[in-house]
């Protein structure tokens, strides 16, 4: 990882953030400006902001019906019969904090952009987050569950029009390829033999 010209450390290839999002490396936060696939170098700039940075496992993709499911039990006053004393006292702090903090409207305004609560499983909220950057916009995971995204109004309602009114797999998978270092970090063995047009078809049909 590096800033400017300074070797700042190693991150572990399969779990890297994405562009604009943090880490934290050398006792200092970092946002993530670009990865050079071929070099296999992660380019970062000094930051400030006050968001935890994201820790990622690389598990498996969250099917859309978990968190419906998830937004179901959270948004419902009773508990199930099997749950103890403890998992009680966890799921009404849960419910607490999704009212407090209105998880559960889908746009919440801020005062630099918005936040938009997908609750719609990972593939929708990987799409939407390529779709929004693609189209220049400063966007980042806020959650699991959605995104934030730092522009005007119209900006982002007009990526979000072009998304829906024409979903186009291939070019967000060429633009996760170039400046996600999609199939350098997440693609099988044998990926970088495969010509970019068949890569990118085939990461439409399993990713976004």
């Amino acid at each position: 990882m590096f800033h400017g010209s300074r070797n700042l450390g190693r991150l572990q290839e399969d779990c890297l953030p994405l562009p604009g999002e943090h880490v934290i490396l050398s006792g200092r936060r970092w946002r993530v400006d670009e990865i050079d696939v071929e070099r296999k170098q992660v380019y970062v700039v000094p930051s400030r902001g006050r968001r935890p940075p994201a820790f990622k496992s690389g598990g498996s993709d969250i099917d859309p019906r978990i968190h419906e499911r998830m937004r179901q039990v959270l948004e419902t006053p009773t508990s199930p019969l099997y749950l103890d004393a403890t998992a009680i006292e966890i799921l009404s702090a849960s419910r607490a904090a999704i009212r407090h903090m209105d998880l559960g409207r889908r746009v919440h305004l801020k005062e630099n952009g918005v936040r938009l609560m997908l609750w719609a499983g990972t593939r929708v909220h990987r799409t939407f987050h390529l779709a929004l950057h693609a189209a220049e916009l400063e966007v980042e995971a806020a959650t699991d569950l959605g995104l934030d995204v730092s522009a005007p109004g119209d900006a982002i309602a007009g990526a979000l029009r072009t998304l829906l009114a024409a979903p186009d797999g291939i070019r967000l998978a060429a633009f996760a390829e170039a400046h996600h270092a999609a199939r350098a970090l997440h693609g099988d063995k044998f990926d970088e033999f495969v010509p970019a047009r068949l890569w990118q078809r085939g990461l439409c049909q399993r990713a976004p």
